[in-house]
């Protein structure tokens, strides 16, 4: 049971440690949607050997070659800045700031036709359910995840940041090349100097 008067003590490694862990999340689904998407093509590509006109075994085949492209560029790109992100920690290059919090924006969850096969949105959408709008115009995108796994009393789902965050709240913001990639509430936690 939570102390609600007691503050958590938030220290570098402890942010370090919460940022590692959401990377290795989002590599994670990373890894699943393009398991799903490989899976899907395998699939398709039985119908190669099957007893068809060759044009349509032509036209399957191309369908396979540019999805499977597509999908490697779009892991590659998403995943690209998450190991940049995971060196540039080594290097303690984030920077800390206070901002309050201007409202919470629910991301919109709808999706049209095949387009989840190769669009952004699916994790976008599957995975960061609304957004934290601070009033220096900064947005950070709660994922749906755990968060300060390393804290035995503040551990929460996103939503737990959702049910503790109230328009006019102090936040610390984590922020890496002018991006946010973590908040910590000032209720909540203590930062450690």
């Amino acid at each position: 049971m939570r102390n609600k008067n007691k503050k958590e003590i938030l220290t570098r490694e402890n942010i370090k440690i919460d940022i590692k862990w959401l990377c290795h999340y989002k590599i994670k689904c990373l890894i699943i949607i393009f398991s799903v998407q490989l899976i899907i093509l395998l699939l398709l590509s039985c119908f190669l050997f099957f007893d068809i006109v060759k044009a349509v075994k032509t036209l399957i085949a191309l369908c396979i070659i540019v999805s499977f492209g597509i999908s490697i560029m779009y892991v590659g790109c998403e995943i690209t800045p998450l190991f940049k992100l995971l060196s540039e920690l080594k290097n303690n290059s984030f920077q800390v700031k206070k901002d309050i919090l201007f409202c919470i924006q629910k991301n919109d969850s709808k999706t049209s036709g095949l387009s989840w096969f190769v669009s952004k949105d699916l994790n976008h959408r599957l995975d960061k359910p609304y957004s934290l709008i601070f009033c220096s115009n900064d947005r950070y995108e709660v994922s749906k995840c755990k968060y300060y796994t390393w804290s035995a009393n503040m551990q929460m789902t996103f939503e737990g940041i959702y049910h503790t965050s109230l328009q006019g709240d102090e936040f610390y913001l984590i922020l890496v090349n002018k991006k946010i990639i973590m908040v910590y509430s000032t209720k909540l936690f203590e930062l450690m100097d």
